[in-house]
Formats: structure tokens, C-alpha cells, sequence
């Protein structure tokens, strides 16, 4: 009845009439449904919509809801859009930079970045922003202090020094890592990735035998020696021109 109502009323504007027929539709489904389940659903869909309109990416609201649990954690009005890992590795190629969750000692480093939102109202002024990333242990294997100038807006921060992998032997084992990030001393997120074995640990696991692979082989040499030539490259080390040539790398993909 009030359905028909809804559609023939010429009393009842059309808006008015879409939202009558839509809570008469959700009352349906609650004979079908759980209440509970009904309200879970309309509120995975408003923080979606929510992550949306701000354009936070999913590894910085899961990053936010990790760091809400610590008690370096303090609500600010700079808001942490985005976080991860860049990691930096030498190949035939040359070397390349990705983003990524998944790490080895085949990388040759790792640097973390973050993307900020700066209101005005907290902008033009210095901030210390800490980096840190512990591994699976819990041992601190990378902390790293900067000052950075706070400007109004969207602010891609990557960090100025590297955590270096490549036959570091104070990186053992495997495991899910942390990478924790502070604006002056507020904890903004707690980012999650994994450490997993390297092609020379794989092949020391395969043989069963730690003693037949303690010299490096050929290959392995060759790319030191690469690494060791590269060092005066013109390595991009922005976040946007990462993201650019990634971009770029994309769109070429998709054009062959």
C-alpha cells in the first residue's frame, strides 16, 4: 500500500518517494535477513564510500586502524593517504624500483614512503617524520629521522636513507616485518610486509647442504660488480617519478 502510495502521490516528491520505496525495501529484507548482518552491510558501504571521497589507499586505513590500537597513537588533523615499501634491486637490465609487500635479500635495499594530507592549518612549518621498520623478531632493523618542510595538501614523503639487504648479515630468517611511521612523535600507521627467502637461501635449502654454497657463484659476483658500476646512475629516487615510470611501464604494457 504505501508503495503504491509512493509511486501515484502527487504529494510526494520524487526524491522522498526513492527514499520510502528503498527503507520499505530494506524492511523486506529484514525478514530475510539478520538485523545485524543488514546494518554490518550499510556500514562496510559508508566506509567505503568514506575511503573513497578522502582517497586513502587500503594499505593506509590498514595501516590507521593497526596504529589506533598503540598508545603512540593520537588523533590529528594530518591524515596518512598512503604507506609502503620501495624496493630497489639490480639486474641485467639495470636496476629497477617497485612497490612492494613482498621482500628478499635478492633486493638490494629498502626505503619506505608515506603520502600525507596537510590541512592548512598545520601546513608551513618543519615536522620530524621517523621511519621505522623492525623484523619479524621484533628487532629495530631500520630507524631513520627527517626534517621535512609541511606544505598545505597532498605530500609524498620518501625516506633519505635505505635499509640495505643484499648480503646483510644482520638480516636473518623470514617473517612479517613492520614499517611504523611518526609526525612528530604521533604514531600515524603500522604497514605490514613479509621477508621471504632469497634465491641463494632457496638453493642452500634444496641442496640440504650449508657448506657447498658458502662461495659466491659467478652470477652472484657479476651482479655485485653490476651494483658496484651503478652506483653513479641517475637512480630516480622521488616518489612521483617511481610512481611516473611505473605508470609509464603500464600504459606501454598495455599498448603491446
Amino acid at each position: 500500500m504505501l508503495t503504491v502510495l509512493a509511486i501515484v502521490s502527487p504529494n510526494i516528491n520524487p526524491l522522498g518517494a526513492v527514499l520510502l520505496i528503498g527503507a520499505l525495501t530494506l524492511g523486506a529484507m529484514g525478514t530475510f535477513f539478520d538485523l545485524t548482518d543488514s546494518q554490518k552491510a550499510v556500514q562496510s558501504i559508508q566506509e567505503r564510500i568514506s575511503r573513497s571521497r578522502s582517497g586513502q589507499s587500503p594499505e593506509a586505513t590498514e595501516a590507521e586502524s593497526r596504529a589506533k590500537n598503540r598508545p603512540q597513537y593520537r588523533p590529528t588533523t594530518i591524515r596518512l593517504t598512503d604507506i609502503g615499501i620501495i624496493a630497489t634491486q639490480t639486474g641485467e637490465e639495470g636496476i629497477s624500483m617497485r612497490r612492494a609487500r613482498l621482500v628478499s635479500k635478492d633486493d638490494d635495499a629498502l626505503r619506505p614512503f608515506m603520502t600525507l594530507h596537510i590541512p592548512p592549518s598545520m601546513a608551513d612549518r618543519q615536522a620530524t617524520i621517523r621511519f621505522e621498520m623492525s623484523d619479524q623478531a621484533g628487532n629495530d632493523q631500520f630507524i631513520h629521522e627527517m626534517r621535512v618542510f609541511l606544505r598545505d595538501g597532498a605530500m609524498n614523503i620518501l625516506a633519505e636513507n635505505h635499509l640495505p639487504m643484499f648480503n646483510n648479515p644482520d638480516i636473518t630468517g623470514t617473517g612479517d616485518w613492520d614499517l611504523r611511521i611518526y609526525v612528530d612523535g604521533v604514531l600515524m600507521g603500522i604497514h605490514s610486509f613479509n621477508l621471504t627467502l632469497s634465491q641463494f637461501e632457496r638453493r642452500q635449502r634444496l641442496a640440504g647442504n650449508r657448506h657447498q654454497y658458502d662461495t659466491p657463484s659467478d652470477g652472484e659476483i657479476h651482479r655485485a660488480e653490476k651494483r658496484l658500476r651503478a652506483e653513479n646512475l641517475n637512480v630516480p629516487l622521488s616518489l612521483e617519478e617511481l610512481i611516473r615510470s611505473q605508470s609509464d611501464d603500464k600504459k606501454q604494457g598495455s599498448v603491446k
